[in-house]
C-alpha cells in the first residue's frame, strides 16, 4: 500500500447512520484483515463494518446517541500500526 495514499472522513448519507473511513496499514493477509474487522466490530457504538481490501480503507457506520469521531479516533489509536489515518470531515 502506497503510505501517501488515501483520506480520511465522516459522512451521513440522507436517512442513513454517519460513516467513517478509516486507511489502514500493514494489514495484509486474510487473518489480519479479520482480526482487524474484528476489533472495529467491538468499538462502542459501530453499527456496521465493511473492509475495502482493494483500496486499503474500513467504512464504520456508528450510532451517534452512543459515540462520536473523537472517540473513535480515541480507540482507534489503540488499533497501533494497523490504522494509518481517521478522521472527520
Amino acid at each position: 500500500m502506497n503510505p501517501d495514499h488515501g483520506h480520511s472522513h465522516v459522512s451521513r448519507a440522507q436517512g442513513s447512520a454517519p460513516v467513517i473511513e478509516v486507511d489502514i496499514r500493514n494489514a495484509h493477509d486474510a487473518s489480519e484483515y479479520a482480526g482487524l474487522e474484528e476489533y472495529l466490530r467491538g468499538l462502542p457504538g459501530i453499527t456496521f463494518v465493511h473492509l475495502d481490501r482493494t483500496r486499503g480503507v474500513a467504512h464504520l457506520s456508528y450510532d451517534s446517541a452512543v459515540t462520536t469521531p473523537g472517540a473513535l479516533e480515541r480507540h482507534l489509536k489503540g488499533c497501533g500500526s494497523a490504522v494509518r489515518s481517521y478522521g472527520r470531515g
